[in-house]
């Protein structure tokens, strides 16, 4: 018996994976651009490097877009050996607050879905993000239901959402295997 229904929110319930390609974007052009890197030159791997880096730094930081712009930080000055300057730095910190700005996208049926499922289960937001991005967002939808949210490390997001959600779990992130 399905006694709860819990959802990861990004690219589950609104788009998200758009925002990090166009950030990654920006990242180049700002790299690419900059006088620290000059005759260095960007490495062919850049992609690698900040993938490497953002991994490392989940147990730091977990998974969200202030853990994806500290990695971003974190990149350019390994890449620049410390050249990077402050209004580049700069730079990459207003990606990160055009992120959090960026209008959320809901995907197709999801507002009507949410309103079906609730009239007969409680359904929960299960998070292993920035918990005040996530809750900013689902605010900012006005959504007609409550959700319940939860943080959770990056370690124990899949465990903890079976256990919530009696093994029912709608998530692009698990899915995906993240």
């Amino acid at each position: 018996m399905i006694q709860t229904i819990g959802f990861d929110a990004d690219d589950t319930l609104w788009q998200n994976e758009h925002l990090y390609a166009d950030a990654r974007r920006k990242y180049d052009a700002i790299l690419r651009s900059s006088a620290s890197v000059n005759g260095h030159g960007i490495p062919a791997n850049l992609d690698d490097i900040v993938h490497e880096i953002e991994v490392g730094n989940l147990p730091y930081y977990g998974y969200g877009i202030t853990s994806f712009v500290m990695s971003l930080i974190e990149t350019a000055i390994r890449v620049t050996d410390g050249r990077i300057t402050g209004r580049e730095l700069g730079e990459i910190q207003d990606i990160a607050k055009q992120m959090v700005a960026a209008e959320v996208e809901l995907l197709d049926a999801v507002e009507e879905t949410l309103a079906d499922l609730s009239a007969d289960y409680p359904l929960i937001l299960i998070t292993k993000g920035d918990l005040l991005h996530q809750q900013r967002r689902w605010r900012s939808q006005a959504l007609s239901i409550t959700l319940c949210t939860s943080k959770l490390s990056a370690r124990n997001h899949r465990r903890a959402m079976l256990k919530y959600c009696g093994g029912w779990i709608l998530s692009g992130a698990i899915r995906d295997g993240r």
